[in-house]
């Protein structure tokens, strides 16, 4: 069975990254690749995007970072889920994140695939996203809906909490 890791990079200055790897299980091995990569990016022109803010630096301050391995996890999508919501609640993140809710808060971003999930706009323009109980169970994502929520026409569908996450449909 596959293992996903989320790996945290800490520099100097308080700013932090999470990252997500499947090839690679140790900090050393995730340092390196990381940094292997940021090599890669550095080398592009500015018309093919270039290396993002967190490889410039990394390739800068390679010496002086702290990398953590978080967590480990058996699917990519619950790897996913948790480093988004890490960066959610980070204020130092460079994971870059433009959605936030009415508190200020970044949103989690997630996708849905569209055979096990249903969207509604209510009468005041807000969308609700509903969700498959069996698949959110299935897939460990029952934290994500609110079970006492069901959809009008749908009874098997609980409502997504879209005050925690944006939800993309795929």
């Amino acid at each position: 069975m596959k293992k996903v890791n989320i790996f945290k990079t800490s520099f100097q200055d308080g700013t932090t990254h999470y990252g997500i790897s499947e090839q690679v299980h140790t900090i050393e091995a995730y340092l390196s690749k990381t940094i292997s990569i940021s090599h890669g990016q550095s080398k592009r022109t500015s018309t093919t995007g270039g290396a993002s803010q967190f490889h410039k630096k990394l390739l800068i301050n390679q010496l002086n970072v702290i990398v953590e391995l978080i967590s480990t996890y058996d699917t990519t999508e619950l790897a996913s889920i948790e480093r988004n919501r890490l960066v959610s609640e980070d204020t130092t993140s460079m994971n870059s994140s433009s959605a936030i809710n009415h508190l200020g808060r970044k949103l989690v971003p997630i996708k849905l695939p569209t055979n096990v999930s249903k969207s509604l706009t209510n009468r005041n323009g807000e969308k609700l996203y509903f969700l498959d109980v069996i698949y959110a169970n299935k897939k460990q994502l029952l934290d994500i809906i609110n079970i006492k929520v069901k959809h009008p026409m749908f009874s098997n569908m609980a409502q997504v909490n879209t005050h925690t996450y944006r939800v993309n449909r795929v």
